[in-house]
Order: C-alpha cells, then structure tokens, then sequence
C-alpha cells in the first residue's frame, strides 16, 4: 500500500511524510507547491516506467531527463494540459512506440485519465 501523511504546524508549508521519505508543499515559497509536486510524481513515474524499459530489453542506462510543465484551465480550476519533454540523451536503438507505451502505463498517468491532455516529446533519441 502506498500512503502519505500531511502536518500543518501553523503556517503555509504541509510537511509531507511518505513511506520512504519527506518534503515540504508550500504555494508561499517554502517548499514545492502542490500543482509542482504532481508535475514531479508524474515525471518520476515515468523514470520507473523507462527504467523497468531499461532493464527488460538490457538496455544501458546512461542517463536521460524529463521536464514536465502543465497549463491551467482559463478558470484556473484545474489543470487541462500537461507536457512532457524526454530527452533520451541521444541513446541509439530505441524504438519510440515502445518508450510512448511504457509512459502510457505509468500509474500516475492512468490516475490523471484523459481529463488532462498529455503531449509527449521524446528528444535526443536516434531511430
């Protein structure tokens, strides 16, 4: 089971306490605030997607980055938009279908659903 624990101890910062560790959710400036911090939950999703892709065809893994930005409805009432920029850092031999499949099946891709549209690049990739 997954879980989270959130304490307020008087001011604007929630301090975050999951299973394996600890951080700070603040929308004042103390720490990453919450729209921040799914953007990075989904990035770091994918780096276990991609990493699991690594292991199951041997691939080496050398290193590679993904940026995620999201964009606000008009209202502001929620996100409507998220990009995601994977830049693979030039490794040859990827097959891109297969690298849009494993982000596909991330957990916290499928949990976001498709009320959020998810343009993806990938970059760096030789084919």
């Amino acid at each position: 089971m997954f879980s989270a624990r959130i304490e307020n101890r008087g001011d604007s910062r929630a301090f975050a306490t999951t299973r394996h560790g600890e951080f700070v959710i603040d929308t004042e400036g103390g720490g990453s605030n919450p729209i921040d911090t799914l953007l990075a939950s989904l990035a770091g999703c994918i780096n276990h997607q991609l990493c699991d892709y690594f292991r199951a065809d041997k691939i080496e893994n050398k290193g590679f980055g993904i940026k995620a930005e999201g964009q606000l409805m008009e209202d502001g009432s929620r996100l409507s938009e998220i990009s995601l920029e994977i830049d693979l850092r030039a490794l040859s031999n990827w097959q891109i279908d297969k690298v849009l499949a494993y982000v596909e099946a991330c957990k916290i891709r499928q949990t976001l659903g498709d009320r959020i549209k998810l343009d993806v690049s990938v970059i760096g990739w030789e084919g």
